[in-house]
């Protein structure tokens, strides 16, 4: 069995861990959108990437 752990390479939080059998490969979850998220729900434009 193998733990996954996914971090934030910025801000070192950690976004989801998963358990798997080795050599499983990396189940993709989800893609955000940040667009809507951000004029939707705080009301403010998406900040510029770095």
């Amino acid at each position: 069995m193998e733990i996954r752990e996914f971090i934030c390479p910025g801000c070192t939080t950690l976004l989801e861990v998963e358990a798997a059998t080795p050599g499983f490969s990396i189940v993709f979850d989800f893609l955000p959108d940040l667009e809507t998220f951000y004029s939707d729900w705080l009301n403010r434009p998406l900040p510029e990437q770095r």
